[in-house]
């Protein structure tokens, strides 16, 4: 036998006894167990303030989370004011509440005999200076098509971070492209120009930009939800293995309660 064939021979060996060799793994999948979610966004003025309780559901499942009823939800501040929410069903808990800059606010949610509490700084709101878009060529996936951009002021010697929420034709926009998260860590002090490149507007579309002044807790949290999500809007840049979000609730609950204040401005592209 030729030193060729023997070759031959000695890797169709291996091969067989590798395939023999194979054996189906299976995963077992468990479901976690279900947990309580609170989210509520406090903005600065006399609003209405809306608090939402709700339980995860398995990673598998269709259904809509299931609403926690029943439960006991407070906001207080450092002040000694103290309010008490109104239960409005299907998991909401509002009231119409005037929320003041520079006030450190506590949000308390008892469920089931738990007490979960949750802070707050509400800072002072940041100017946005303007807003406008340029008309720019295809490029790469992203076609033809106005391109916006927007500056605000950043107070200097001290730290701020920002979320920059934005509407086109009236409609909030939501997802992780529109998760827009910022610090002044390279900027302090200065003029930053954001760019919203992830939207294509066309002519005659309106487009109001707000710029939420939130403390670093809610930037927290929305820059790992961007890292989870894969918005790249973290500081891992959308490459954080699948979790939760950092929560500034105590007790382990989930979600996340903010207090801002907010700057906007508005234009029709043209």
């Amino acid at each position: 036998m030729c030193k060729t064939s023997l070759f031959y021979l000695i890797l169709f060996g291996l091969f067989l006894s590798l395939t023999a060799c194979e054996k189906v793994i299976e995963i077992d999948l468990e479901d976690a167990s279900p947990e309580w979610v609170v989210e509520a966004n406090l903005a600065e003025g006399k609003n209405w303030f809306e608090v939402r309780i709700s339980q995860t559901t398995s990673y598998f499942s269709n259904e809509t989370p299931p609403a926690k009823e029943g439960a006991r939800v407070l906001l207080s501040d450092d002040k000694g004011n103290t309010y008490p929410l109104t239960e409005l069903g299907n998991g909401l808990y509002g009231d119409t509440i005037t929320a003041e800059v520079n006030t450190l606010y506590t949000l308390t949610a008892e469920i089931d005999e738990n007490t979960y509490t949750a802070q707050s700084f509400l800072k002072p709101s940041v100017p946005v200076l303007s807003l406008e878009a340029e008309f720019q060529n295809a490029f790469g996936p992203r076609a033809d098509g106005y391109i916006a951009t927007f500056t605000y002021q950043d107070p200097p010697n001290e730290a701020n971070y920002y979320r920059a929420v934005y509407f086109i034709d009236g409609e909030k926009q939501t997802g992780g492209e529109a998760l827009i998260i910022l610090n002044d860590l390279l900027n302090d002090g200065n003029v930053p120009r954001v760019s919203l490149v992830q939207e294509v507007l066309e002519e005659g579309q309106e487009l109001r930009v707000a710029l939420w002044h939130i403390d670093e807790a809610s930037y927290n949290y929305f820059t790992s939800l961007g890292d989870i999500i894969g918005a790249g809007r973290g500081p891992n840049q959308g490459s954080a293995a699948p979790g939760n979000p950092n929560s500034n609730w105590s007790g382990g609950i989930l979600g996340y309660f903010t207090a801002y204040s907010a700057s906007q401005e508005q234009i029709t592209v043209e």
